[in-house]
């Protein structure tokens, strides 16, 4: 499954991409989020290129789906790594997303570029599963998850970036 947003920002880039450098603002977000035991195990800024390695736990959705409970908990270990590299247009990232026991690749890319009002973040992210019979309602009910986890994820940095304007 294919998720593609666009989140705009009425801030420029450097105030939005600090957000995305911020262990802090991280555990603020994902705990927003409804995620638990929030941890940044590497955070790294230097010049052109941001690494960040976190993990946390997140819940599962009260509507999983039965054939795809036996794969899941209440709870799911997630570790999620993004390498940001920074260009003549913005800043690229390419990430990946695993759930720890969940036969899910979940991976993606995003760009961070200025616009005229102040910047907008493309989102790219590709749910995949190889499991025989179940692999596409797997990665279906994943994307879905993360399509409305990304449009949530977006309302906390706009609500986050205007209350540190206002």
């Amino acid at each position: 499954m294919n998720i593609n947003q666009t989140h705009s920002y009425n801030h420029n880039l450097e105030e939005v991409f600090a957000l995305f450098a911020n262990p802090g603002f991280m555990e603020q977000k994902y705990s927003a989020l409804g995620a638990r035991n929030f941890k940044a195990k590497s955070v790294k800024l230097e010049n052109t290129e941001l690494l960040v390695d976190t993990r946390r736990e997140v819940p599962v959705s009260e509507d999983t789906p039965s054939v795809i409970k036996r794969f899941v908990g209440e709870w799911n270990r997630t570790r999620q790594k993004e390498q940001w590299q920074k260009q003549n247009d913005g800043w690229h990232c390419q990430f990946k997303v695993d759930i720890s026991g969940v036969p899910a690749r979940i991976q993606g890319t995003m760009h961070l570029r200025p616009t005229e009002n102040g910047c907008e973040n493309e989102v790219s992210i590709n749910v995949s599963s190889s499991i025989p019979l179940i692999g596409e309602t797997l990665s279906r009910f994943i994307g879905e998850n993360i399509d409305d986890l990304a449009q949530k994820e977006y309302k906390v940095i706009l609500k986050h970036l205007e209350s540190v304007t206002a």
